[in-house]
Parts: structure tokens; C-alpha cells; sequence
């Protein structure tokens, strides 16, 4: 993944990852409600997210600490997933409604705001050759179109209001905690210990695009090539 052409990659993020979440989707279409299979897809939802944020976190290479954050988002999306189903065998509509809105949402909000990071990632990476992010730095002033538009893409990636992925993981804190809380003490006392995963979630997406286009973006050039890169053509900026 981290390794292919960016239009590929954005590609293969955005759209080919979701195959899985849209077969999950037919599986829940197929079977009854199950209570268990709800706690599952729940649990690997969140474990899921954790542990691809934390990869994404310490990657030199800034393709690859994109792809990480991919699994962390799916997993945000097969949480909502878990948490509509949470609700259809507990006969809690809310929680249903909330849990099916954030995940179907989210599908569309990453296939937007990833494809925006892999085209900025190619961007970057036609200009200087590189997308270590030891040999970059200092590229807003010299690339300030695609510079703009991976932090934008960043603050949306991270979760951070007022851009379109705060919305949807708005959606699952609502359905953690007022749907989660309807369902009992128990239920709803891990419904607040995963919202608190999720809030850690969301805590090492912001320090990891915040150390990406930091790193990248700002500061003094780390190598000759960053120093003497220049905006992309049109072709490539128009897109972003």
C-alpha cells in the first residue's frame, strides 16, 4: 500500500478497503440480530483503531503513516457497525440509528479525506523524491497549494471540528454514551470505557497528522531536495 502510486493508493484507501466493511454490511442483512456477533465487531473496532493509530504514529515514511491511520478508521467504521447491532438485539433504536449513521458516514468522510492525503503524498513526493519525512520540511512556503490542502486534510483525518470527520465520530461518541447508557449499568459502563478508547483514538490521530504535516510541512528543509522543491503542475493541484 504505502509503496504504490499515490493515485493507487488513494485508490485502494478510499475505495478497496471498504469491500470489507460493505461485505460486513451483507452479513447484518443476512442474520438476525446476535448479541454477540455485536460485541465482536465492537471489540475489534476499537482494538482495531488503537492499534493502527499507534502504527501510524512513529512512521518515518509518510505514505505508510496514511495507510496505518486507514485501519484505524475502518475500525471507527466496523464500531458503528458493532454499536447498530448493539442496538438491534437490545431493541434500542437510538443507539441503532446513531451507531448505522456514524459508520455509513465515516465510509464516505475517509474516502475523501485519505484520498485528499495520498494525492497531497504524491504531490510532495513529484517535487522532491522523497516521502521520508527526515529528508522534507519547510514545504508549505514552496508548495503552499498542496501544503494548505494536507493540513486541511489533516484537521479532518484527526477529528477535529469543525470538517466533516468530527461529524461522524460525533456520531459514535452520541451513540456511546446516550445510547450506550440506556442499555444498564453493565452495558453502559463499557459503552463509557470504549468511548474513552475513542477518545484515545482520537487524541493519536491529532498528535499524528499534527507530527506529519508538522515535520513535513514546517520548519527549515531537511535535505537539497526539499530546499529546492516547487508547487506541482495544475494537474496535480487542481485535483486536491
Amino acid at each position: 500500500h504505502a509503496a504504490a502510486p499515490s493515485h493507487i493508493s488513494a485508490f485502494m484507501s478510499g475505495v478497496l478497503v471498504k469491500m470489507g466493511v460493505y461485505g460486513i454490511l451483507r452479513m447484518l442483512g443476512w442474520l438476525p440480530p446476535l448479541a454477540w456477533l455485536g460485541y465482536l465487531l465492537v471489540g475489534l473496532g476499537i482494538l482495531g483503531a488503537l492499534l493502527g493509530i499507534a502504527l501510524a504514529l512513529y512512521q518515518r515514511d509518510m505514505k505508510r503513516s496514511f495507510a496505518y491511520s486507514t485501519v484505524e478508521n475502518v475500525g471507527l467504521i466496523v464500531l458503528g457497525l458493532g454499536l447498530a447491532e448493539v442496538g438491534q438485539v437490545h431493541h434500542q433504536p437510538l443507539l441503532s440509528a446513531l451507531g448505522l449513521a456514524a459508520a455509513l458516514l465515516h465510509v464516505w468522510n475517509h474516502a475523501t479525506m485519505k484520498g485528499l492525503l495520498f494525492l497531497g503524498a504524491g504531490s510532495i513526493l513529484h517535487s522532491t523524491g522523497s516521502k521520508d519525512l527526515e529528508k522534507l520540511g519547510g514545504l508549505l512556503k514552496r508548495m503552499p497549494w498542496t501544503g494548505a490542502a494536507i493540513m486541511g486534510g489533516a484537521v479532518a483525518v484527526a477529528g477535529l471540528p469543525p470538517l466533516n470527520g468530527f461529524v461522524s465520530e460525533f456520531f459514535l461518541y452520541d451513540a456511546l454514551l446516550t445510547g450506550g447508557l440506556s442499555l444498564g449499568r453493565f452495558l453502559g459502563l463499557l459503552a463509557v470505557l470504549v468511548a474513552g478508547g475513542l477518545a484515545l483514538v482520537g487524541g493519536l490521530a491529532a498528535l499524528t497528522f499534527l507530527r506529519v504535516s508538522g515535520i513535513a510541512l514546517l520548519g527549515e528543509p531537511r535535505s537539497e531536495a526539499s530546499a529546492k522543491a516547487h508547487e506541482s503542475s495544475s494537474w496535480m493541484v487542481a485535483p486536491l
